[in-house]
């Protein structure tokens, strides 16, 4: 997909994609559809996760690339605790709640957290850098 797409492109849809497909399983009342609808939000995922890992990868250096992955995984973890108590106090009260406040999250890292189109460096543009 990377190939063909480009990067920037591929994770703006995959971020797109997962929050469409959570509207989805949130809307629909049947548990077949629901459950289809989740699988297409993890493939979606499952697409994203190793090529945003790779842009964070490139833009650190590597002498301090351990410890900055450390720590932005422990921030992480920092924000997940009231991300994940909000959505269960949602999901007390509806399940869809707790989805589309996932779909929420997707859409915020889809127009706030963009990542620009010149920032990537294809892993072609690395073996052929005139291209």
């Amino acid at each position: 997909l990377e190939k063909y797409f480009g990067s920037a492109r591929t994770l703006n849809v995959t971020a797109f994609s997962m929050a469409f497909w959570i509207i989805i399983a949130a809307v629909v009342e049947h548990p077949l559809a629901q459950v289809i609808a989740i699988g297409f939000c993890f493939i979606s995922h499952s697409i994203r996760e190793p090529m945003y890992s790779q842009w964070i990868n490139q833009h650190i250096h590597s002498r301090s690339r351990a410890t900055t992955l450390s720590s932005l995984a422990v921030f992480r973890g920092a924000l997940d605790i009231p991300v994940m108590f909000f959505g269960g106090i949602l999901a007390a009260y509806d399940t869809r709640y707790a989805l589309f406040l996932a779909a929420t999250l997707c859409l915020i890292v889809l127009v706030f957290f963009r990542i620009p189109r010149h920032d990537l460096v294809t892993e072609f543009q690395i073996l052929n850098p005139k291209s």
